[in-house]
């Protein structure tokens, strides 16, 4: 029998209406959202220390003054050190904007930092792409917001050969002073020492003591068994001569300790060496190879020779 209205009523008012919501359910979204902000915030705060960002304000600061003055340099190269009246007031109004290019380009390919001293060739690379695409950027930006103030395209490339010597040299004179050493509060006294080996090992381990001053070896030069080599520079240091040359090199160069890497000689070489060492008073060590440092197999320290050593063919 189908229902009436009034039934359907009845069932409608005896049927349990639906809970309302509680409170709880809004206060664990916000405590939701809060938690996420305290997450982004920590970590913003992790990203920018205040050593981070005085380091980054420092930077930009020491690039916008070099750029600046490289700007400047440039007018001075062009006239001949006589900026004319128009010429100088053309540079007063887009020195702001080149400076501003400038530092937006360098920011965007991650030249974020003045001076470093692990400046390497990689870094110089990219600070050639930086100050490359600035250099556009000033010329497009000359070109279309600024009509009436046209840079001259010869200042424009001296700008770009200034700004590049410029902060190269900044970059390159922290790194100079750290592998040479050239801090007198921090000198200590070193052992005159040989490398063993003109090649890349023996280079690799050449800036590893000269980026390490509480290392007690001074290296004056490298000994090669291939007689070619021989007068060559490799790091700045020369080739000296081959192991028959080690006696005499001792007693010149006053040497306390001569540096193999592992697998660097033959074993009847290291022998021949050993031997030399015990009738000339001085060190032979032996560092690891890469392939050993790879296999984490062992010790960074340098060693006495082993018997491994002597059997190496």
């Amino acid at each position: 029998m189908p229902h009436t209205s009034q039934q359907r009523q009845q069932d409608s008012e005896q049927r349990p209406a639906d809970p309302p919501a509680t409170p709880a359910e809004p206060a664990a979204a916000s405590l939701g959202n809060q938690a996420g902000v305290g997450a982004a915030l920590a970590k913003l705060r992790t990203r920018f220390t205040p050593r981070r960002v005085q380091r980054f304000v420092a930077s930009a600061v020491v690039l916008a003054v070099v750029s600046g003055l490289a700007f400047y340099a440039s007018h001075l190269l062009r006239f001949a050190g006589r900026i004319e009246p128009a010429s100088w007031a053309i540079f007063l109004r887009t020195a702001p904007v080149v400076i501003a290019v400038r530092l937006v380009a360098m920011a965007w390919l991650g030249q974020r930092q003045a001076w470093s001293r692990s400046f390497s060739f990689h870094d110089l690379v990219v600070l050639v792409k930086s100050i490359t695409v600035g250099t556009a950027g000033v010329m497009l930006v000359d070109a279309m917001l600024l009509p009436g103030l046209t840079i001259p395209r010869s200042i424009v490339l001296l700008d770009w050969g200034t700004t590049l010597v410029a902060l190269a040299a900044i970059n390159s004179v922290p790194r100079l002073v750290h592998d040479l050493h050239w801090n007198p509060l921090r000198r200590r006294p070193s052992a005159a020492t040989l490398i063993v080996g003109a090649n890349a090992a023996g280079e690799d381990l050449l800036r590893a003591l000269r980026r390490n001053p509480a290392l007690s070896w001074r290296p004056v030069g490298f000994i090669d068994t291939r007689t070619r080599y021989v007068g060559r520079t490799v790091g700045g240091l020369p080739v000296m001569g081959g192991l028959g040359d080690v006696p005499r090199l001792v007693r010149k160069h006053r040497v306390a300790c001569v540096l193999i890497t592992a697998g660097q000689l033959p074993g009847a070489e290291v022998r021949r060496l050993m031997d030399s060492a015990s009738s000339h008073g001085f060190q032979v060590r032996v560092l690891p190879s890469y392939e050993q440092l790879l296999r984490d197999d062992v010790a960074i320290k340098p060693r006495e020779v082993a018997i491994a050593d002597l059997l190496q063919r």
